[in-house]
């Protein structure tokens, strides 16, 4: 898997400019949520140049460029990319990469 997962900062702004709450969200809010930010299958690490579209769990397409701290992740409804705060984390069965904003539809 590879998890792009924002920060607390990023998920407090998306739920505040939408008047909503972590706690008041439904379980079908949050699982549209968690699958924009889950490519599954896939392990992609932003080791050199990064580019290519990819499929999240939730059918948004993601579009990743860039390279090493400076990737980008976009989707086909918006341009203003989201950029990593920490990124290529290994872990047991995929890869994190925290980001500085919430994936949009």
């Amino acid at each position: 898997y590879t998890i792009f997962a924002p920060t607390n900062d990023a998920l407090d702004k998306y739920l505040t400019d939408n008047d909503l709450s972590l706690s008041g969200l439904t379980s079908t809010q949050a699982s549209i949520l968690f699958c924009r930010h889950v490519i599954s299958s896939r392990r992609i690490f932003t080791d050199g140049q990064t580019a290519g579209n990819y499929s999240a769990l939730g059918g948004n397409q993601l579009t990743l460029s860039g390279a090493w701290d400076d990737f980008q992740i976009s989707t086909q409804y918006s341009d203003a990319g989201v950029v990593p705060d920490k990124d290529n984390i290994q872990c047991s069965n995929g890869v994190l990469h925290c980001i500085n904003g919430v994936i949009g539809n």
